[in-house]
């Protein structure tokens, strides 16, 4: 390649210097090859390399301790700990130490000079805030008192229609009423729970209308039902001390306060009492039936009433026991509600390290009411308290029972010094019979085999000890020995004879003592339960003496077992013999190592009908026990 002549030196100008060197840079190719060369070998070095590079610039043991030693060399060396240079540290010089010890004198020596009244304006105020925390203590520790929301429910069972907005209209599934409705049963039936105060069951092709939905028992009239036509079950659970449910019919009112009645409206009105009692009203002329009366209306007002006892056959009649079992089940459902809804106020229970303080909120509750009105008022309300304690504890068991022994003490002394106390005061003995006829009320489906009928013992207790009281002891007999009646024949339906064999002769001796008009009704609602104790007595003597079967069978075995059984049972033709055998054959089988399994197959086995309702209350009632015996947990299936 030839060479580029370099540019003269006489006067060429910057340009082609530059040029120059362009081109000479241009023709040197071999040049940037070799750089390009040498630059890819660089790039294309080993590792190595780099690793003996590292190696080289690694200091030596030796090197090191020569950096150290420099170091220290370098640092200041004191004999003073290291504690003792950070206390000089932070120690304030000696002038700001001066200052802050006047500052601090002045503030502790006495202010001369304050004006009088900013001690007593601090005084004041501090009691203000100490009346007002006391104040507040009833709102923080004691519960509100709420009325209980009970309501009325209409439960439909196959065709059933009410009429509402001009229009009847089906009723498919359970609903609440909140105003008055006209209520109509095809094919179907009907059920309408009325509060906590009765159940009235309507049967197929029944009209019947619901008026004055009322749930203040002590404030306002009860529930009143008009009958247009057909068949109803009345099922009433309120005391004698407030208004009972009335069915109003073409032929007069009945009026029912705990007991059960059956209704027919046609052509004529028939009543008959089948439990306790009832009061019929005709324009003024009032008439008391109890169990086992009947009565035919017809006529008119100025008609005689013909009173007679009910046929024995009609106690044989489906829809007669049908009801009679469901009424033990309805008021069982109703304690247990009755006594869950008194709980759930109860608030702090005396079993609790808190409770003295509720106590004492109570107190200044009191104490800041004005009035002796209020005051009573206040203090009938903390005897309701003790009632709801109480229902907590008896949820508990037997400690709880125990336990609530003293809630319930305290209840009927705060009753009766509140009456003793008002003297001459209408309006704070109103308040006191008001609030034992609304407890009375709240209580009244308790029987004597439920936990709360300890509440309803003490209220009726109380309510006799008042002075001037509208119960009567012999009145409070009459009410416990009725209870205990109803308790006998569930007794019965469950199949523990033995104990109401024992019941009924107790209850025999009570009876003597009672005035001749409730001797009469409570002879009337035990001859029922006599007849059928007499009844299984002789069937139990005549029927064999064991069937137990130790061993367990096999399916084909308990299939024969059931079948067996229903042969036995269905032998009789009348529904009261058939329950009997029925009853028998649950005592036969009762040690039985596939009870359970026999049960199930004799409930497909027996014809539909009020039979297979028995049955599955035996084997609800065996899921109870096996529950109890495990401590409240699953227990062994059925």
């Amino acid at each position: 390649m030839p060479s580029v002549p370099p540019p003269s030196s006489d006067g060429s100008s910057v340009e082609d210097l530059l040029r120059y060197a362009a081109r000479a840079q241009a023709s040197r190719s071999d040049v940037r090859q070799r750089l390009r060369r040498q630059v890819m070998e660089r790039i294309a070095m080993p590792d190595a390399l780099l690793v003996s590079a590292r190696a080289a610039l690694q200091p030596t043991p030796g090197d090191r301790v020569r950096v150290w030693q420099g170091v220290l060399s370098r640092l200041p060396v004191s004999p003073m700990p290291l504690l003792e240079r950070i206390r000089l540290w932070l120690t304030p010089p000696d002038g700001l130490q001066q200052a802050l010890r006047r500052r601090l004198l002045l503030q502790l020596a006495p202010a001369s000079a304050a004006p009088p009244w900013r001690g007593a304006l601090r005084w004041t105020a501090t009691v203000c805030v100490l009346v007002l925390a006391v104040r507040l203590m009833p709102f923080i520790f004691l519960p509100q008192q709420t009325v209980a929301q009970s309501l009325i429910l209409v439960r439909p069972a196959g065709q059933v229609t009410y009429f509402r907005d001009g229009l009847w209209q089906p009723l498919v599934r359970e609903t609440m009423l909140r105003r008055s409705a006209v209520l109509q049963t095809q094919d179907g039936e009907a059920t309408v729970i009325l509060h906590d105060d009765g159940v009235v069951r309507l049967a197929p092709h029944t009209t019947l209308a619901v008026n004055d939905l009322c749930n203040r028992p002590t404030v306002c009239s009860h529930t009143t039902l008009t009958l247009h036509a057909g068949k109803i079950w009345l099922l009433g659970l309120l005391p004698s001390s407030v208004s009972g449910l009335t069915v109003t019919t073409g032929q007069g009112d009945v009026t029912v306060h705990e007991g059960s009645v059956s209704v027919i409206a046609g052509a004529e009105v028939a009543v008959r009492v089948w439990n306790r009692s009832a009061q019929l009203d005709r324009g003024g002329r009032q008439l008391r039936l109890v169990a086992g009366d009947r009565v035919e209306l017809q006529g008119g007002y100025s008609a005689v009433e013909t009173v007679g006892p009910i046929a024995s056959a009609a106690y044989d009649d489906p829809w007669v026991t049908r009801n009679l079992a469901r009424d033990g089940m309805h008021r069982r459902e109703i304690a247990q509600l009755q006594l869950e809804r008194r709980a759930a106020q109860a608030g702090i229970l005396p079993t609790s390290t808190l409770y003295p303080i509720k106590r004492a909120a109570e107190a200044v509750d009191v104490l800041f009411t004005l009035g002796s009105e209020a005051r009573a008022q206040k203090r009938l309300a903390q005897a309701d308290t003790r009632l709801n304690e109480a229902a907590a504890l008896l949820q508990r068991g037997t400690q709880g029972k125990q336990d609530a022994a003293a809630p319930l003490l305290e209840y009927k002394q705060t009753v009766l010094q509140v009456a003793s106390h008002s003297g001459s005061a209408a309006l704070v003995k109103t308040l006191v019979e008001q609030q034992i006829a609304s407890a009375t009320a709240d209580l009244s489906a308790a029987l004597p085999t439920d936990p709360s009928y300890d509440l309803k013992e003490a209220v009726l207790q109380a309510g006799t000890l008042l002075p001037e009281s509208p119960l009567k002891p012999q009145d409070v007999r009459g009410t416990l020995i009725a209870d205990a009646i109803v308790a006998v024949r569930q007794r019965v339906e469950t199949g523990d004879l033995v104990a109401a064999k024992e019941d009924v002769i107790r209850l025999q001796t009570s009876i003597g003592l009672l005035p001749e008009e409730d001797r009469r009704e409570a002879a009337a609602s035990l001859a029922p339960l006599e007849f059928t104790l007499g009844v299984l007595r002789s069937v139990e003597e005549t029927a064999p003496p064991d069937r137990t079967v130790a061993a367990r069978l096999d399916p084909d075995g308990v299939r024969g077992y059931a079948r067996r059984i229903r042969n036995r049972v269905l032998i009789y033709k009348q529904p009261r013999s058939r329950y009997n055998q029925l009853i028998l054959e649950f005592r036969a089988i009762q040690d039985h190592s596939d009870r359970g399994s026999i049960l199930r197959q004799l409930l497909y086995e027996l014809p539909t009908g009020d039979l297979p309702l028995f049955i599955v209350r035996e084997m609800t009632k065996i899921r109870s026990e096996m529950q109890y015996v495990s401590g409240g947990g699953s227990g062994k299936s059925l």
